[in-house]
């Protein structure tokens, strides 16, 4: 699940209290940039629209809740950029403006979740659930964290509770196959991640999960073929990428899986898997002289 994906849901909704016509008008425009649903400003437009409003606030333009809103949406900008900690000290002052606003727990869990902060993040997930007990991705959320940490009864509760919120949500069948696939299921990870690729035929994780399950199933053909699917939706996934190296090497295709460790290799040159695996395979496929060098 792509943690920071709802930038929309943190519109803004409270009208400004005390502006100035100048700033009003100024903030009405700084709101469509930074927070509205239908917002297509790019990205560093939409972060100096939210700063402004942040400032706007600090001059006590803007009512708090507007100013959580501008916080989490900022948060969210920062986050994906890889600036987590800003994003987190964005997240805390919108919870401490607004404490009633779902979305910054949310986004808060996300980033603290990537930090490793468990604990806080479940923390966050828990108060986000209790504040929206109908958001169905906060249970994904909590569900992931729920596998990592092998609390797997609590796992397929919130996995089952989002399903039940929004079959639809292809994020909860991924989690419930990541599920099933930690507990040697794979026929039920087989079908929870084909549920998953019917709601979002794009879905990285479902073709990867997938391929990781016809692999243990021993259906070859067939992992190659998610996992080709993974691989053009992601050209740098490492895991990937070694993966259907691995398939081609019990298939025999020691050429195809040695292509597939070059590829690795050119992405990731320092991984002594992947020039390691492409020795053997090159060696097998008769190719010693490649072979020797890879090995050396």
């Amino acid at each position: 699940m792509n943690i920071f994906r709802r930038f929309a849901a943190a519109i803004l909704l409270a009208a400004p209290v005390a502006m100035s016509s100048g700033a009003t008008a100024q903030s009405a425009a700084d709101r469509d940039a930074c927070t509205s649903s239908g917002n297509k400003a790019p990205a560093e437009a939409a972060l100096a629209a939210c700063t402004r409003l942040v400032e706007a606030l600090a001059r006590g333009e803007i009512s708090s809740p507007d100013g959580a809103a501008a916080l989490v949406t900022r948060g969210n900008l920062y986050a994906v950029r890889g600036e987590v900690d800003r994003a987190l000290a964005d997240y805390d002052r919108a919870i401490a403006l607004d404490p009633g606003r779902a979305v910054a727990f949310f986004n808060r869990a996300g980033a603290l979740a990537a930090s490793g902060e468990v604990d806080r993040a479940l923390a966050d997930y828990d108060r986000a659930i209790a504040l929206d007990p109908t958001d169905a991705d906060a249970h994904v959320g909590r569900g992931r964290l729920a596998v990592a940490r092998q609390d797997y009864d609590q796992a397929q509760a919130d996995f089952d509770r989002a399903v039940a919120l929004d079959r639809r949500n292809a994020d909860a069948w991924v989690g419930r196959g990541d599920l099933d696939f930690v507990r040697r299921d794979y026929d039920g990870a087989v079908a929870a991640y084909g549920e998953a690729l019917n709601f979002d035929p794009m879905s990285h994780g479902a073709f990867l999960g997938r391929g990781r399950a016809l692999y243990r199933k021993r259906n070859f053909a067939a992992a190659i073929a998610d996992y080709d699917a993974a691989i053009r939706l992601a050209p740098d996934d490492l895991q990937a990428l070694a993966e259907r190296g691995d398939t081609h090497e019990q298939m025999g295709q020691y050429d195809r899986a040695a292509e597939d460790y070059s590829i690795l290799i050119g992405i990731a040159p320092d991984s002594p898997r992947a020039w390691n695996n492409r020795c053997w395979d090159r060696a097998l496929s008769g190719h010693l002289e490649e072979a020797l060098a890879d090995c050396n």
